[in-house]
């Protein structure tokens, strides 16, 4: 029998699982860079669709001759893919505002009875309508509170405020 002294038994019984805990950080950290990955990537597209609509709605009020069949295109890709990224809010803004926009151009208004003026008009105010809602209606879908690490009285008042929601009273 060989005699290996104690401390070399210790310290091969302690490596073992010394290797499964790294091995278990190593692949939360793994996780975790590949969820906020995933996050980033969800809000550059959510950006762009915002910016996509702002820019259209931008042609037609700061524009001296807005060229409404372009902004149409624009507003009409920014609605259909914000169906897949944002809520009905947005969705029913960029929409409306796509519908109205439509309404100035040659082909959308070939059934209209109002002038010219006043679909003009329609435009000009839904774009407006878009530029300020645009910013407060995607804010929510915009933050990335998982990026930033919260105090524990912060994750306290959230779960309070959670435990609020479910209609609980303070006594």
């Amino acid at each position: 029998m060989t005699s290996v002294p104690a401390w070399i038994q210790i310290l091969q019984a302690l490596l073992t699982p010394t290797i499964g805990i790294a091995v278990v950080v190593v692949g939360f950290l793994q996780w975790r860079t590949a969820h906020q990955k995933v996050v980033l990537d969800l809000f550059e597209r959510r950006l762009a669709i915002i910016d996509a609509a702002r820019n259209a709605a931008k042609k037609i009020v700061f524009d001296q001759e807005p060229d409404y069949e372009d902004a149409v295109e624009i507003a009409t890709d920014a609605a259909i893919r914000s169906r897949f990224l944002f809520g009905s809010d947005i969705v029913k803004l960029i929409v409306e505002f796509r519908g109205d926009v439509h309404r100035a151009t040659e082909s959308g208004s070939i059934f209209e009875t109002t002038s010219d003026i006043d679909r003009i008009m329609i435009a000009k105010n839904a774009a407006r309508a878009v530029l300020k809602q645009i910013n407060t209606l995607a804010e929510p879908y915009m933050r990335m509170d998982q990026r930033r690490v919260r105090t524990p009285a912060e994750w306290f008042h959230e779960r309070n405020e959670i435990r609020k929601s479910y209609g609980d009273q303070p006594r």
